[in-house]
């Protein structure tokens, strides 16, 4: 091979290797890279022979190097100098915004529902019995709440929680159940069981106007709850007692409320166990109950019936000659007084020629009956009944004849006996000075018999107030029997100035209720003549200890009152 065959593919190495160096050159230090960058196919560059022939046309000019154009076939040499980085303009190449990732939809939770059935201790169902749900813990707490249908069941729909912090269940007449911890979705009915409370379960059926049935009653009322009190032992047989005063049981309120009655029904819950009647008020119309016994866990039944009356009917006779007793007193007087408990009223009738009586539109209760006669003893008969039902068979009474006695009846403002009102009764004649001692019964009265004919004073305390008291002149004769009637009524404070001889007077005031055997009230004047004193609606005499009847006074039935007295 000649040289000038050689010389071409000489060039063609020589150019194939410059850019191989420059590909090693650019995976070393590589900048930025353009559509250039990458290979493309070459062509071996061919130079012409020496001598050989030339285009003759004008050379073009020398094309500008661009900054970012490295590739193989550039004449432009990069400087990697800072001054040349200062003046070279990276080309940018656009950035692809990515394609955003859906974000899956989550599966809704599903709603839980919780049912049950509420039961008693017998297995029977509990309606209007309010279940409370709570949960979602303490940050989210709700609460969500159903009623129990007739047959005790309930239902609470839509709940998000798989758990139930709490379950309630209130119904009236049982005590709270509740549950703790209940999980969610239940595979059946849950079954509550409910614990009767001690009580009572009343129905009040009210004779209407109208009608000839007793229908259920709706309304307000006065319902009291009263609780029986045991008999005391008996007393022991003081002077004068002409009857022993024999133990007896009582029944006194423990509760006393206005309540609004639905379809008749009356409760009473949370009763501690013993024995109790209800007595319940509307208008005009009383109806009481027969005793109840109340046990521990376990509700009692009643019928009370408002409206309904009885007509009480008896006779009287002598006990030493059997004949029948005309014009005999006798009083039903309700077997217990005071209290918060609706008052039944008194009854009072006289036997005709035959020694019969007749009491008619007696409420249902329980009563003293008291019996007596001139000459004879009284007779009392106590836990006389009128029930509901029907009227009471004909009472039939014996009297003994008997001795001088006293009969002492206590009431009150009202009206109503005061049971355990002590009394003192004094001779004040005689060879021989006697003291008979005794109390007032719960109807309110006390006999002293086994007297002889004269003179007496007799004492009364109010019962619990012993600065209340009453002092009676009573002439008793032969064969007499005598009936006293002592009424505290309410205190009038009374007010005012005494003079005596145009001046004021300085001492002692002495105030008698007319009747009274000596000064029920002293009251001591200033150095101006005022005083203050309490006293009872009536008539007094007004005086000094040494002259005690100087001058009438009436104290009317009024809060205050203004007295001047005048001593001559």
């Amino acid at each position: 091979m000649n040289a000038k065959n050689w010389i071409p593919w000489v060039v063609a190495a020589s150019a194939m290797l410059f850019a191989m160096i420059v590909l090693v050159r650019n995976e070393i230090s590589p900048g930025p890279r353009s559509y250039s960058d990458f290979p493309r196919p070459q062509q071996p560059i061919m130079q012409p022979a020496e001598g050989a022939w030339q285009p003759t046309s004008p050379a073009a000019p020398p094309a500008t190097p661009q900054a970012a154009d490295y590739s193989p076939w550039s004449n432009t040499q990069r400087v990697d100098t800072p001054a040349a980085r200062a003046t070279q303009t990276p080309v940018r190449t656009p950035t692809a915004t990515p394609t955003p990732i859906p974000t899956p939809t989550p599966t809704p939770k599903p709603l839980n529902a919780f049912r049950g059935v509420v039961i008693d201790d017998a297995g029977n169902a509990v309606p209007r019995a309010m279940v409370r749900i709570v949960s979602g813990g303490p940050d989210r707490a709700a609460e969500r709440s159903a009623v129990t249908d007739p047959e005790g069941r309930f239902s609470v729909e839509g709940i998000p929680d798989d758990m139930l912090d709490r379950v309630i269940v209130e119904a009236q007449g049982y005590a709270v159940s509740v549950s703790k911890d209940v999980p969610l979705p239940l595979p059946d009915e849950m079954l509550i069981g409910m614990s009767p409370l001690a009580g009572i379960d009343a129905v009040i059926l009210d004779f209407e106007t109208t009608g000839t049935e007793p229908v259920m009653f709706s309304g307000q009322m006065q319902a009291s709850l009263l609780r029986l009190r045991p008999a005391e032992t008996e007393t022991t047989n003081a002077l004068g007692i002409s009857e022993p005063v024999l133990p007896v049981d009582s029944y006194l309120p423990v509760r006393n409320q206005d309540v609004v009655v639905s379809d008749g029904l009356l409760q009473f819950d949370n009763i501690e166990p013993g024995r109790y009647r209800v007595a319940v008020k509307s208008g005009q119309k009383i109806a009481e109950s027969e005793t109840l016994e109340v046990r521990e866990n376990a509700r009692t039944s009643a019928t009370l019936v408002l409206g309904m009356k009885h007509t009480v009917k008896g006779l009287v006779s002598a006990g030493d000659t059997g004949n029948r007793l005309a014009q005999a007193k006798v009083t039903l007087a309700p077997a217990r007084s005071g209290g918060a408990a609706p008052e039944f009223p008194d009854y009072l009738s006289f036997t005709d020629g035959e020694g019969e009586f007749v009491i008619p539109e007696v409420l249902p209760g329980r009563y003293w009956m008291v019996v007596g006669a001139s000459g004879y003893t009284t007779r009392t008969l106590e836990n006389f009944e009128v029930l509901p039902g029907a009227p009471p068979d004909v009472t039939s009474v014996t009297l003994l004849k008997q001795d001088p006695l006293i009969t002492v009846s206590v009431v009150n403002a009202d009206g109503r006996p005061m049971a355990q009102a002590p009394l003192v009764l004094m001779t004040t004649s005689g060879p021989t000075p006697k003291t008979f001692f005794g109390k007032t019964d719960e109807a309110g009265l006390h006999r002293f018999e086994r007297l002889l004919p004269g003179r007496y004073t007799l004492s009364i305390t109010a019962p619990g107030d012993r600065t209340k008291q009453k002092n009676i002149s009573v002439q008793l004769g032969d064969g007499e029997v005598k009936e006293l009637t002592v009424s505290f009524g309410n205190s009038v404070a009374v007010s005012g100035s005494a003079t005596m001889d145009g001046k004021p007077y300085k001492g002692l005031l002495s105030f008698v209720q007319r009747g009274a055997a000596m000064a029920d009230n002293l009251v001591e004047t200033d150095e101006k003549g005022k005083y203050a004193v309490d006293l009872e609606a009536g008539e007094y005499t007004v005086g000094t200890p040494e002259k005690p009847a100087v001058q009438l006074v009436t104290i009317e039935n009024a809060q205050t009152q203004t007295v001047n007295v005048d001593i001559k």
